[in-house]
């Protein structure tokens, strides 16, 4: 393992590379104009075919800030985990390969006087964040405060603005899970949760996400991604709710709404055309993982009563709009 220094201003960032010869020059060159000098870049070539590692061996020569480890094709998760394994320092950053930061992007995590087990989040760049309060901005906050605020601006869900402590993620055994292929980076984040008491937001919008045709949001989504998810989700929800009782009734909505979301996506990007009988198995999974409210329980039958008496054409629009909500959020 690599010796860790113990140095609260020096970051490391972790960059895993997949056949990124386009965007990667753009990505590194964001990185190298920080308005601070305390910090590496570590750049994974995750079994590039294309010349990825050519562009790294020429950016490594320019910036001896620049460490790589050429590897086999395991996946963003195991390069992730690769990363953090051999980072030098205590602040731990992940970029994306075909993304861009600003040249604060660094300097905007170092906080006077934070606690040691650290968690800052700062903005993104991108049009499905929403909005936190003002008044959280710029102070340190206990989770139970801000935990609904972030997971309903879906904040909380994003790994690349926010700063990580490489200690405490060794002190809980915290991995990223290579055997999903969607949603492992809020995972990721969630577990990270149990280990902290406070968050700290900064006002900064200084990492520019870009939506290109080959990342892994474009990708079909399979039958197994949803079962595994809706089983991870759920432990996620009800330890939070173990640990915040009096916010148990809202992060079972959080979660009813995030994994119904996938859902729909799962219809709509799946990887194969999949039987009815598939759909309906998915949906009876999810169903035993939801918790209804006793409300909820005395009128559902009835609900489902009307549901089945209105129009096939109705029930269709009410299904599509269904879609359109949770896709928008």
């Amino acid at each position: 393992m690599t010796e860790e220094k113990d140095n609260q201003e020096f970051f490391s960032v972790i960059i895993p590379a997949y056949n990124a010869e386009k965007t990667l020059p753009k990505c590194l060159e964001s990185i190298l104009k920080q308005d601070i000098e305390t910090y590496e870049v570590i750049v994974i070539n995750d079994g590039s075919t294309d010349n990825t590692l050519g562009v790294i061996k020429e950016f490594q020569i320019k910036d001896s800030k620049i460490r790589y480890f050429d590897n086999c094709n395991n996946g963003v998760s195991y390069s992730r985990n690769f990363g953090i394994y051999n980072a030098l320092y205590d602040n731990l950053l992940f970029i994306d390969a075909d993304d861009y930061v600003g040249s604060d992007f660094l300097s905007q995590f170092l906080i006077t006087n934070f606690k040691h087990d650290k968690f800052i989040i700062g903005c993104l760049n991108d049009h499905r964040i929403g909005k936190v309060k003002p008044e959280l901005i710029g102070r340190e906050t206990k989770l139970e405060e801000v935990i609904l605020e972030l997971d309903n601006s879906d904040l909380i869900g994003y790994l690349h603005n926010k700063c990580f402590s490489k200690s405490l993620i060794e002190k809980i055994g915290l991995f990223f899970r290579a055997d999903l292929s969607m949603c492992e980076d809020f995972l990721f984040v969630q577990a990270y949760l149990q280990g902290i008491e406070t968050i700290y937001l900064v006002n900064s919008n200084s990492y520019y996400y870009l939506d290109t045709p080959d990342s892994l949001s474009k990708k079909p989504i399979k039958k197994e991604d949803i079962l595994n998810l809706n089983v991870s989700l759920s432990e996620v929800y009800n330890n939070l709710s173990l640990r915040f009782p009096s916010l148990s009734c809202c992060l079972n909505i959080s979660f009813r709404e995030r994994i119904v979301n996938l859902f729909f996506l799962y219809i709509f990007k799946r990887e194969r055309m999949e039987e009815l009988s598939d759909y309906m198995s998915v949906a009876k999974e999810i169903k035993k993982k939801i918790k209804f409210t006793p409300v909820e329980k005395k009128y559902k039958i009835f609900l489902k009563v009307i549901f089945v008496l209105l129009p096939v054409n109705v029930q269709w629009a009410l299904f599509l709009l269904s879609f359109n909500f949770f896709k928008s959020r």
